[in-house]
């Protein structure tokens, strides 16, 4: 067996660096733990992840609530369709909200097809 030889200077290690932080800068250290790179890259994958799920939830239920009104088949044939189709719809958001590198961008644009899409199926409904 090989015998390792430590010498002092590499087990030297200040005492305080173990210790939590004192009273008066608890705040700090918060603050510090709080807005790491780290945290601030888990708060965007959380985003990410919570405009995949409510933002492909709004888009794939708009597209289905207006695709039976404007496709050539007979009404449950449509409806049908369009709820078969509707979870390629939101996997194709789902995997968008990843893909893209700007988060207004995504945001923006899942909400905003969103609204397009309800409002035109509103409108061709006729409830205006």
């Amino acid at each position: 067996m090989l015998a390792h030889h430590v010498s002092g200077s590499d087990c030297t290690r200040n005492t305080t660096d173990f210790l939590p932080p004192a009273q008066s800068s608890r705040t700090q250290f918060i603050r510090a733990v709080l807005f790491t790179s780290s945290m601030h890259y888990r708060l965007q994958v959380l985003s990410r992840f919570a405009a995949a799920v409510l933002g492909g939830y709004l888009l794939s239920a708009s597209i289905t609530a207006l695709l039976p009104l404007v496709l050539p088949l007979k009404r449950t044939d449509a409806v049908l369709l369009t709820l078969s189709l509707s979870v390629l719809f939101y996997a194709v958001s789902f995997i968008a909200a990843f893909y893209f590198r700007g988060l207004k961008y995504i945001w923006c644009s899942l909400i905003g097809c969103s609204l397009l899409f309800t409002g035109l199926s509103v409108l061709l409904q006729g409830k205006l």
